[in-house]
């Protein structure tokens, strides 16, 4: 896997919003040009590494309420 086309696609465009909300999930806001292009399993495994998030190829995408396009990423943790 080549992580630097990975790494530029993300760069500065998640943050890191609860790392365990009410249901379980890790929440990533995604956005930027990620809202156009969404993101895919190497995607998410990037940004549980450089959180130090176990990966869990349960996740999904949840859109926002704003205007922009951005959205969240909920990655279901084993905690």
């Amino acid at each position: 896997m080549d992580w630097s086309k990975v790494h530029r696609k993300l760069a500065g465009r998640f943050r890191l919003l609860e790392r365990r909300n009410e249901d379980g999930d890790c929440v990533i806001h995604c956005f930027g040009a990620l809202g156009q292009t969404g993101v895919n399993n190497d995607d998410v495994r990037y940004i549980c590494g450089f959180y130090g998030i176990p990966y869990s190829e349960d996740w999904r995408r949840e859109e926002t309420r704003d205007a922009g396009d951005s959205f969240y990423l909920l990655i279901k943790t084993d905690d």
